[in-house]
């Protein structure tokens, strides 16, 4: 977990699923961990070469959904109405 948190992000490589691989970003909500954003697939598509590449885009996504999630704890959003009836 120190080594994760460390790096910003978690990979698996046939850990779980032999031919599976994935990496992960967290998101977070106003300061704190609300969840992470992965992408997984067949172990070949996810080469040294190419996990840069995911996590780019990885990182990118969460930093929109963390900033989202942000403005809506601090009330920068317009809350819904309830729907009635």
């Amino acid at each position: 977990v120190q080594e994760t948190r460390k790096k910003g992000y978690a990979a698996t490589f046939e850990e779980r699923i032999m031919g599976q691989a994935g990496v992960a970003v967290p998101v977070y909500r106003a300061g704190e961990l609300a969840g992470a954003l992965s992408v997984g697939g067949d172990v070949q598509a996810f080469s040294a070469e190419r996990i840069p590449d995911y996590l780019a885009l990885l990182r990118q996504e969460a930093e929109k959904l963390t900033k989202k999630l942000t403005q809506r704890k601090s009330g920068g959003d317009q809350k819904r109405k309830p729907v009635s009836g």
